[in-house]
């Protein structure tokens, strides 16, 4: 590129850099300049002051680096600034010009200094549907062949493509969609060694990471991409993964792997990023770790588990500058320690059950939208589950529509899971759970704080809503749920099978939760796991946590309830099945016979205490329901756990059962189960 030593502010380099959107090349009011053939230099220079496209006034930032990102400036305003590609592209190429921010796609390059002969990323993110969306990458030399990877139906869509640049220089890069008149424009510099940390004030330098951009609603849509990309499975697949850092360590999956250039991603480097969470851990390791790479403020609070109804009392907001690393250069190495340190230390359940009204509080209630429960939303159980939404499947005529999500195990499991009753609990009467958004934290001076109420509605953000806390029946949430989900009636018996489906994906990981405990009292010669005395055996610390499976174990009565009240169900509210003229008796008797077909041929095989495979269908385990009420105790042997009859054959090699001095606790808790009602800890 001819550049000797750092490239200062003033310097064509920098300008370029600075233009290339969400790749932290990016700059507030830079000046966008290219040489034409002729040599001549094109200058196409975008508003850096004043009022930005969504009203919103500049404030001082705390950086002035290279990598700096107005806050009141919208990014996709900065990429529709750049010149249009060399004219070597085909001539088919659509003009490449301004439109209006909120209906244009975001564009990431990925990685932040790509090299000749290493595949670069394009993802392109938009609010509104992107319909045939084609990628077209252009050099001095002409049109780079483009590999088409993943497109997603959103909200939001994002198309993620892939090229190879084969030498240094400057690439143009152009997403195309058939219901859009102008391409949306980005560049991608190549061969470029500047740092990907620009200029970054001393104040904001000493941290976990840098910061240098401030979140804002293009930020927060490009995070849903990266959730809902990172996470993607194909309708009525399985997935799980142990631990979260699979996820990120898979470059199919992950368009941010290595987007530092530090190898932070590479399971073969000597230091990698390490993300161990468990339930209420991983929704903060998704958002910090996106945060690490893109430069944005991230904290959370430190609080007490607190109760369902009145939620935790939180005090301390750590964030990625409260932790000062003087002698830890490795700048993987300090995200390490904030994850395993703080995160993982401090966040629990109570950090995510805070009441709507609070206005301190890392998550917050939404309305119940289809552009709001997107993927990177939190689903928080008033119990103390959570989870971490990562895709919409629609609905079709032949399979219901489907909210998937993620959640964290203290096995340091991640599953994969669908939108249920069993798994999404919620009580009216109980106003700390339901749908919620990170709240952005906030440069304010010197110090990091969340963004007020007021903030987010005035920034674009989805604003604060009682919705949630306002039904006065749990039938009502679950209906604006899945009317969101299956906007169009459902048949039944579609609807029916999609609820078998889901029971038996909660029985085959739970194959794989039971065996972990297994294999873990084995190694350690079946030394006794001590048994909480009160509702804590939901939700403590220690070797319970990690291998007993009493939530598990409710949320699996739950869906076996669901799959034999689902008949009733249809002949209560028969408004939301499309019957087709039949009567609720023809569709009853069509019912039991698929729930027949579908459980005896469903199921699952566990390795027995002897060494032997043991098969289970659906219908068997349906019928050892009650056995299941006591069936998470980890000092129990596998066939215990898995509520084989004392007189059966698979008995006889069960030589492991918890103490004495657990049972009597057990007997009592068993009610709990019986009941379907788990206690509050308090």
């Amino acid at each position: 590129m001819g550049r000797e030593g750092a490239p200062h502010r003033g310097s064509s380099l920098y300008r370029a850099a600075a233009c290339c959107l969400l790749a932290l090349m990016m700059s507030g009011g830079c000046g966008e300049q290219q040489r034409t053939r002729n040599g001549a230099a094109r200058v196409s220079r975008t508003n850096g002051g004043g009022d930005s496209a969504h009203g919103r006034r500049q404030t001082q930032r705390p950086d002035t680096g290279p990598t700096h990102l107005d806050p009141g400036r919208d990014p996709v305003a900065a990429a529709n600034a750049l010149p249009e590609p060399p004219s070597a592209g085909p001539a088919a190429a659509k003009p490449c010009a301004p439109t209006r921010p909120q209906d244009a796609p975001l564009l990431l390059t990925a990685p932040a200094r790509p090299k000749a002969g290493e595949r670069v990323h394009v993802v392109a993110v938009s609010r509104t549907a992107l319909e045939n969306p084609s990628v077209l990458v252009t050099n001095d030399g002409g049109a780079q062949e483009v590999s088409r990877g993943r497109f997603l139906a959103g909200p939001p869509w994002v198309q993620v493509a892939s090229f190879t640049p084969a030498t240094n220089g400057r690439y143009a890069v152009q997403v195309q969609s058939a219901n859009e008149p102008q391409a949306r424009c980005t560049q991608v510099v190549v061969g470029d060694e500047s740092p990907v940390r620009g200029e970054v004030p001393q104040s904001m330098a000493g941290g976990a990471w840098p910061i240098q951009h401030e979140w804002t609603p293009e930020w927060d849509l490009l995070y849903s991409a990266w959730i809902g990309v990172l996470f993607y499975v194909d309708p009525g697949a399985r997935a799980s993964w142990r631990p979260l850092h699979q996820t990120t360590r898979d470059p199919s999956r992950n368009f941010l792997y290595n987007f530092l250039g530090l190898d932070e991603d590479d399971a073969d480097a000597q230091t990698r990023i390490v993300m161990r969470p468990d339930c209420a851990d991983t929704p903060f390791q998704l958002r910090a770790y996106f945060a690490f790479k893109m430069g944005l403020p991230f904290g959370f609070r430190r609080c007490s588990r607190g109760s369902n109804l009145e939620g935790p009392y939180c005090t301390l907001f750590k964030h990625n500058q409260t932790r000062r690393f003087p002698q830890t250069v490795n700048p993987i190495q300090r995200f390490n320690v904030f994850v395993r340190d703080d995160i993982e230390t401090l966040v629990q359940a109570g950090t995510t059950r805070t009441l709507p009204t609070d206005t301190w509080s890392d998550l917050y209630a939404i309305e119940l939208t289809r552009e709001n429960i997107r993927p990177g939303a939190v689903y928080v159980d008033p119990d103390g589950h959570v989870l971490t939404i990562s895709q919409w499947v629609p609905q079709t005529e032949a399979r219901m529509g489907m909210i998937n999500a993620v959640d964290g195990h203290p096995d340091q499991s991640i599953s994969h899971k669908r939108f249920n009753r069993a798994l999404f609990s919620f009580y009216h009467q109980v106003p700390t759970g339901g749908f919620k958004h990170f709240r952005p934290a906030i440069v304010d001076g010197d110090r990091i704080r969340p963004m007020t109420n007021a903030e987010l509605q005035a920034r674009g953000f989805a604003p604060v809503s009682s919705q949630q806390a306002s039904f006065e029946r749990d039938q009502d949430f679950y209906r604006t749920v899945n009317r969101l989900v299956n906007p169009q009636p459902m048949d039944p018996v579609v609807a029916y099978r999609g609820i078998i489906e889901i029971l038996h994906q909660y029985a085959l990981d739970r194959v794989d939760a039971v065996q972990l405990g297994v294999e873990f009292m084995q190694q350690n010669n079946w030394r006794v796991v001590q048994m909480p005395s009160d509702a804590r055996i939901f939700e403590t610390v220690g070797d319970w946590e990690d291998y007993s499976t009493p939530a598990r174990d409710m949320r699996f009565l739950v869906a076996m309830d669901e799959v034999e009240e689902f008949p009733d169900m249809v002949r209560r509210e028969p408004e939301l099945f499309q019957m087709r003229g039949r009567r609720f008796e023809e569709v009853r008797q069509e019912l039991l016979r698929l729930k027949r077909q579908m459980t005896e041929s469903m199921s699952i095989t566990y390795r027995g205490s002897d060494g032997t495979n043991r098969t289970l269908t659906l219908a068997e385990l349906m019928r050892r329901k009650q056995g299941f009420e006591v069936s998470y105790n980890p000092n129990d042997c596998i066939e215990v756990r898995w509520a084989e009859s004392s007189s059966s054959a698979a008995m006889q090699a069960c030589t492991r059962r918890h103490p004495e001095n657990q049972r009597p606790l057990m007997n009592r808790f068993r009610g709990w189960f019986a009941e379907r009602r788990r206690p509050a800890i308090r």
